[in-house]
């Protein structure tokens, strides 16, 4: 595939394909299909996570703006991860401050926290795994801030 005259390799028309990726087709890709006739298990289930994704409406209703997208229980026999914490976003999105502040605590109570974008999709396996890090998508607590 060739764009402005040159070749494209798999990892440009992959960074391509990621850049124009919304967060529901990114979210999709992760926890499946799980409703309607077409049920499909995302990459999560398929290494033994059970996954709540939090709604835009529970997000009012309880007054916790800014709570991560998704919260994975690993099915047992339980994992070095049992518990992870996921804030998903597009390759351009902007985590917010409340998102922030969300996701600062659950990593300084040392639960497993990420931000995931679509270029972290080959890593997230590897976290589901119980493989040792440091991972590119780890949140560290505060570093936001700078």
């Amino acid at each position: 595939m060739q764009c402005e005259g040159r070749d494209l390799s798999l990892s440009d028309i992959r960074s391509l394909e990621d850049s124009r990726l919304s967060e529901s087709e990114w979210q999709r890709e992760l926890i499946g299909i799980p409703n309607g006739k077409l049920k499909r298990p995302g990459i999560i289930q398929l290494h033994g996570y059970e996954v709540v994704h939090i709604f835009g409406c529970v997000h009012y209703r309880y007054n916790a703006a800014g709570l991560p997208d998704l919260h994975l229980r690993s099915l047992p026999p339980l994992s070095l991860r049992s518990l992870i914490v996921a804030e998903l976003k597009t390759m351009k999105g902007v985590v917010t401050e409340q998102q922030a502040l969300w996701l600062d605590a659950y990593a300084w109570a040392g639960v497993p926290t990420f931000l995931w974008r679509p270029s972290h999709r080959d890593e997230i396996p590897l976290i589901l795994n119980g493989e040792p890090g440091p991972f590119q998508s780890a949140w560290a607590a505060g570093a936001w801030r700078k």
